[in-house]
């Protein structure tokens, strides 16, 4: 016996509405960072290390909640996540106090972890998870660099920020009664994860990738503007178009979806990947660095979109994705701290070698999980009912 389906349109936007609301810290984070520095006195140090405790809690829960979420009760649970977002952020807008700002920032970053966590598990439901996680990405891209772009506008500051986020997990809660249910047999005790080799290998490389690509954005601000001597107006705006960027990426994926298979799109995103690390932290000319950055921004949900619906094949309740996703939160927690200490110990240079060598090190071992995710899917047996997507 399963739940009632959900309408395949209605799943596929409150997938990306919880995406969306989930990954908010994480694409807002440099300028929550300045803010949080600025707004509360902390200065740059302290208000990293705030961004990575949220985005430590965001990791923690989710690999807390793992269970939880492969069992039916998604979208209620939602909705109390979502409920504890709006109240940490809210906090964090009104009460500009440090210590209740920064208290209500880890509410917010637990509640997102947690709304990831269901978000991921729901992905492995649907009958094609490389589309369901390349929209749900698009929309989240096109939330995001909406906010940059509209934040001058309502004057900037912590109060600003902060609240936007608190807005964007308020709209999402209506939305979470599509969220797509486990099946009812999956409520018992979880059996052992399956394909243990290749999840871990993925969730590894995952962690390791997601450091290398925080570790850099993190820090692609300072590069423009201190390293290359860019007007910081001229930056935000290629960091509001690289994020655009990222639409392409995510619309590739959500186009062709695992239709050429997904070992040659995913080394493809990996390798250009690199490349435009090199780009960007080679300390060259304006134009290599805005290059770089759009092409990085691309590249990048490519090849997360790709990661996230790999593990969503490896288990139908959903287990693996979220594993994913936590992993891939511990690396962007890691990443603003490795970043601004590896640019301040061995300049631009030592950055792009450190950065360059780790993301060549992951590609290898994902490309092979990719590549054996197809023997796994039909192999593993049947599973719970998985709603179509349309389009």
């Amino acid at each position: 016996m399963t739940n009632p389906p959900r309408s395949p349109a209605f799943a596929l936007a409150a997938i990306s509405m919880a995406l969306t609301a989930a990954y908010m810290v994480p694409t807002m984070l440099p300028t929550l960072i300045d803010t949080l520095g600025s707004g509360l006195g902390l200065g740059i140090a302290g208000a990293g290390w705030v961004g990575t405790g949220a985005l430590l809690a965001s990791a923690v829960t989710g690999v807390l909640i793992t269970g939880r979420a492969a069992r039916p009760g998604r979208a209620r649970l939602a909705v109390v996540s979502l409920a504890a977002m709006v109240a940490g952020f809210l906090t964090a807008t009104l009460v500009p106090v440090p210590a209740l700002a920064i208290a209500g920032i880890m509410l917010g970053g637990v509640g997102g972890g947690a709304v990831l966590s269901l978000a991921s598990a729901a992905i492995a439901a649907m009958a094609n998870p490389d589309r369901a996680t390349g929209v749900g990405l698009i929309a989240s891209t096109v939330i995001g660099s909406g906010i940059y772009m509209a934040l001058p506008l309502f004057g900037g500051g912590l109060a600003v920020t902060v609240g936007s986020i608190a807005v964007v997990c308020a709209a999402s809660v209506p939305f979470m009664r599509g969220l797509p249910e486990a099946p009812v047999q999956t409520g018992g005790p979880a059996g052992p994860l399956p394909a243990r080799g290749p999840g871990l290998v993925l969730v590894a490389g995952i962690c390791v990738w997601g450091a290398c690509e925080y570790a850099l954005w993190a820090v692609t601000g300072t590069i423009g503007v201190d390293e290359l001597g860019m007007d910081e107006g001229i930056v935000n705006l290629i960091l509001s178009g690289s994020l655009f960027a990222g639409l392409i990426g995510g619309g590739i994926v959500a186009v062709i979806g695992d239709r050429y298979g997904r070992t040659v799109p995913l080394a493809a995103f990996l390798l250009l990947g690199v490349a435009s690390k090199v780009m960007i932290a080679a300390g060259g000319v304006p134009a290599v660095y805005t290059t770089g950055q759009l092409l990085w921004n691309l590249t990048y949900q490519g090849a997360l979109t790709y990661m996230i619906a790999i593990a969503a094949t490896l288990d139908a309740g959903g287990r693996w994705a979220v594993l994913a996703n936590a992993a891939f939160g511990f690396g962007t927690a890691l990443g603003p701290v490795a970043g601004t200490g590896i640019l301040s110990a061995g300049g631009i240079g030592g950055l792009s070698s450190v950065l360059v060598a780790a993301s060549c090190a992951v590609v290898l071992p994902l490309v092979v999980v990719a590549r054996r995710t197809g023997a796994v899917r039909e192999t593993s047996g049947p599973g719970p009912e998985r709603q179509p997507v349309t389009g």
